[in-house]
């Protein structure tokens, strides 16, 4: 298990670090700063393990980058997702979504609150294989 860890927003000071952890845990082309910005980090002295982050759209906040190394203990995802709420909240955002691309995903999101919502139009992101079994997920704050 990890040590020394901590559930922390994410400041300039740890730009380099985040980009490590993404690069190492899910590779992405492209990386969007300003929610990058917005990110809560579970990390220690040396690397992050998990972070989650959100773009505001009108008062909602949709969920941008949700990842996390296998290792990392639920208190602590919880803790993540408690200080989201938070600085979420703080920001003027009253509604957190997010797509859920399989069961397992879907049902993390209904441990951490998350209710499914009904998707009117078809979800089509990049990256996900069969858009018709994501789930929308959202928890009002």
């Amino acid at each position: 298990m990890l040590t020394n860890k901590i559930v922390k927003r994410y400041e300039k000071i740890d730009y380099d670090r985040v980009m490590e952890f993404i690069n190492r845990v899910q590779k992405v082309e492209t990386v969007n700063l300003p929610v990058i910005e917005q990110s809560i980090l579970i990390k220690d002295e040396n690397q992050v393990w998990g972070m989650v982050s959100f773009e505001e759209f009108e008062k909602i906040g949709v969920i941008r980058y949700f990842i996390y190394e296998q290792q990392v203990a639920p208190d602590l995802l919880v803790n993540m997702f408690f200080e989201l709420y938070h600085s979420a909240k703080e920001k003027g955002v009253n509604q957190l979504v997010a797509v859920a691309p399989h069961p397992y995903v879907s049902q993390l999101f209904s441990l951490l609150g998350f209710i499914e919502g009904k998707k009117s139009i078809p979800v089509e992101i990049p990256g996900l294989v069969n858009s018709d079994d994501s789930q929308l997920m959202m928890i009002k704050l």
